[in-house]
């Protein structure tokens, strides 16, 4: 109603500290790690479609999401791997 776009608010900034609560600083570093391979990598196909335009924002809600799936389901407990891997 007050805008007159849709505007993208701070929820990424918000589950990000919740994240941070749950999984503690190897979790987040992990989490924020994937989240910009995955969001780089969606944004790298958009642009090949040809499905981005100049000016556009992308919420990174599900990105973050995603990314905290991943390390939940995969890599929670192996933090020393996973930064090993990707910190070689």
């Amino acid at each position: 109603v007050i805008y007159k776009e849709t505007a993208v608010g701070a929820g990424d900034i918000k589950l990000f500290a919740s994240l941070g609560f749950v999984t503690g600083l190897d979790g987040m570093i992990i989490i924020f790690i994937l989240t910009a391979l995955i969001s780089a990598g969606h944004l790298i196909w958009r642009m090949i479609r040809h499905k981005v335009k100049k000016g556009d924002s992308v919420p990174m809600v599900p990105y973050i999401a995603i990314a905290a799936g991943i390390y939940m389901i995969f890599l929670s407990g192996r933090s020393d791997l996973a930064l090993g891997i990707l910190f070689g």
